[in-house]
C-alpha cells in the first residue's frame, strides 16, 4: 500500500480545497528516466552535450478498488487531471515525492465484476 496526499477540486466527495490521504495497493510501479540534453556534432565526429535535467517518471497501476472507496478514487483522478501536484509515498524508497500526472488514466474493470476496477497512470518528479 502507498499513500497518496492531494486536493479535493473536482468530483468531489468532500469538502473543495480538503487536502487528503488516501492508500492505495500497487500492482505496478516503474520507473523511466530521461535524461533532457543538447547534443552536437562537429563535422569530425566529436560529440558534445548539455545535460538540461532529468526527468523521473512512474507508470503506476492499482490493485482493485473496494467500490466503497471508488468515489474517494474518482476523486482523487480528477483533482489530479490537469497536472496539479500530489505527494506519493514512494513504494521503492519510502520517501515522499511530489508528482504531477501527465497522459491520461485508464479504468479497467475486473473480470465481469460491475463495481470493481484497476486504475492505471502516469505521473512525473517535481524537480
Amino acid at each position: 500500500m502507498v499513500d497518496i496526499t492531494y486536493v479535493a477540486k473536482r468530483a468531489l466527495v468532500n469538502d473543495p480545497a480538503t487536502v487528503l490521504t488516501i492508500s492505495v495497493g500497487l500492482t505496478a510501479y516503474d520507473r523511466s528516466t530521461e535524461a533532457k540534453k543538447s547534443q552536437a556534432v562537429s563535422l569530425g565526429g566529436v560529440m558534445q552535450s548539455t545535460l538540461h535535467g532529468i526527468i523521473n517518471t512512474w507508470s503506476i497501476s492499482t490493485t482493485p478498488i473496494d467500490p466503497l472507496d471508488q468515489s474517494q478514487f474518482d476523486e482523487f483522478i480528477y483533482s489530479t487531471i490537469n497536472s496539479e501536484y500530489f505527494d506519493i509515498l514512494d513504494f521503492d524508497d519510502g520517501t515522499i515525492r511530489t508528482v504531477q500526472r501527465v497522459g491520461p488514466h485508464s479504468r479497467n474493470r475486473v473480470g465481469t465484476s460491475v463495481n470493481l476496477f484497476t486504475y492505471s497512470f502516469t505521473v512525473r518528479e517535481v524537480q
